[in-house]
């Protein structure tokens, strides 16, 4: 009886640990990182308190956590959001051009548009107090379908954070139609 009951404990153990997919909104299925959760707003918010710049740009953290699913996975938080409003083909360029433009005083932003055979992708990264950012705007082949994802960490801990962006990247699948 130990056994079966030790054995049962570590499939519980092995599942709990398993990378699952979520679908959004009938758009997209998402592979989350292994050891990813859903937290609170509330617990969001105290993660990234002591870190954010400001009270405004914590108030502006606050109003974003709220009414969407957040994510955890290594002290890393983040946020997905879909969507299946078209745009115009170089919706993207335009994007990353206007995001450039607005954050050139802003010497820890990068950004680049990232190759992929089945999506188009734009990522951007910054930091502000001791929070790294680190958001992406994703479109389907055809500019019909996207997924727009924030992900904030402490700076300090940017392995983790590049960790989670890079599973959650290769995890992004547009659903054919």
């Amino acid at each position: 009886m130990k056994n079966y009951m030790l054995l049962f404990m570590l499939i519980v153990s092995l599942q709990s640990r398993a990378q699952q997919t979520i679908n959004l909104n009938n758009l997209v299925n998402v592979t989350l990182p292994e050891g990813t959760k859903s937290i609170s707003a509330a617990l969001a918010e105290q993660m990234v308190s002591k870190k954010a710049l400001s009270a405004i740009s914590l108030e502006t953290l606050i109003k974003s956590f709220r009414s969407r699913i957040i994510y955890e996975a290594d002290s890393v938080i983040f946020i997905l959001l879909s969507g299946d409003k078209p745009v115009e083909p170089g919706h993207l360029t335009g994007t990353k051009d206007g995001l450039d433009e607005m954050f050139k005083g802003n010497l820890t932003y990068t950004s680049s548009m990232l190759p992929d055979a089945n999506k188009r992708l734009l990522v951007i990264r910054y930091t502000m107090g001791d929070l790294q950012y680190c958001r992406f705007f994703s479109w389907d082949l055809k500019y019909t379908k996207s997924l727009t994802g924030t992900l904030l960490y402490d700076k300090r801990n940017s392995s983790a954070g590049n960790k989670i962006f890079d599973e959650l990247y290769k995890g992004i699948n547009f659903k054919v139609q």
